[in-house]
C-alpha cells in the first residue's frame, strides 16, 4: 500500500492566521505528521471489507492511492467567553485548540477526516471517518480559495463553523453535515444570528 503525505499547494485548504509553523516548532510539526501518518496506515488498513462507503471510499480499490491533505487547525468556541460577549467580534469568543485534523484523500478527492490531538504533552490520533465533514471542507475550500479560512468547533453541540478573517470579525456560518446537502457557502451569516438560533 503506498501512503504518502502531500506538500503541495495543489490541495492545500486553509492555513490559520497563525500558521502551524508559528504555533510549533519543526521537531513538534515533524511528531504531528508522524503521529498522522503512521496511524492512517492503521485506520485504512482496519476498515471492514464492506464498510469502505461509511468511510467516503467506493471501495477498497481507493486504498492504495489514499495521503493525507494539509492539516487545519481546529478553533473552538470557548463558551464562559460567549456568555459574556460585548462585541461582535468571533475572534474574542474563540480560541486555539488542542485538535488538528488531516483531511484523508483518494485520487484528488477529500474522503474522511483524521484528527490528533495532544493528550499529556503527546499528540495522539483519536478518531478516522467524517467523511461529511470531509466533503463540506472541500467546499468551503473551493469556494474561499486564497482566504485564511479558520474551522471552529463548538464541542458542547458537536457542531463545526468557519469564519473569513478578510470579510470582517462578525462572520460565522454552520458547516451544514446532513446527509447529500448542497450547501452554498458563499453566503455568510453573522454570528449574532447563529448564536441566537
Amino acid at each position: 500500500m503506498r501512503l504518502y503525505i502531500i506538500r503541495s499547494l495543489l490541495f492545500l485548504f486553509v492555513i490559520p492566521v497563525l500558521p502551524m509553523k508559528q504555533i510549533y516548532n519543526a521537531n513538534e510539526n515533524k511528531q504531528m505528521f508522524d503521529i498522522a501518518y503512521n496511524n492512517l496506515k492503521y485506520f485504512i488498513r482496519a476498515i471492514p471489507l464492506n464498510d469502505a462507503e461509511l468511510y467516503g471510499f467506493k471501495d477498497k480499490g481507493e486504498f492504495d492511492s489514499v495521503y493525507l491533505g494539509e492539516p487545519i487547525y481546529l478553533y473552538a468556541i470557548d463558551e464562559n467567553k460567549l456568555q459574556k460577549i460585548k462585541t461582535n467580534k468571533i475572534d474574542s469568543v474563540i480560541i486555539i485548540s488542542d485538535e488538528i485534523i488531516f483531511p484523508v484523500l483518494s485520487k484528488g478527492e477529500y474522503k474522511s477526516v483524521l484528527t490528533i490531538k495532544k493528550i499529556d504533552g503527546q499528540w495522539k490520533a483519536i478518531s478516522f471517518g467524517s467523511r461529511h465533514l470531509a466533503i463540506e471542507l472541500k467546499k468551503i475550500r473551493d469556494c474561499w480559495v486564497g482566504h485564511g479560512v479558520k474551522i471552529i468547533k463548538l464541542y458542547k453541540a458537536n457542531k463545526y463553523y468557519f469564519t473569513i478573517p478578510e470579510l470582517g470579525g462578525s462572520n460565522l456560518t454552520e458547516i451544514d453535515l446532513s446527509n447529500g446537502t448542497n450547501t452554498d457557502y458563499t453566503k455568510t451569516s453573522d454570528m449574532k444570528q447563529v448564536f441566537n438560533n
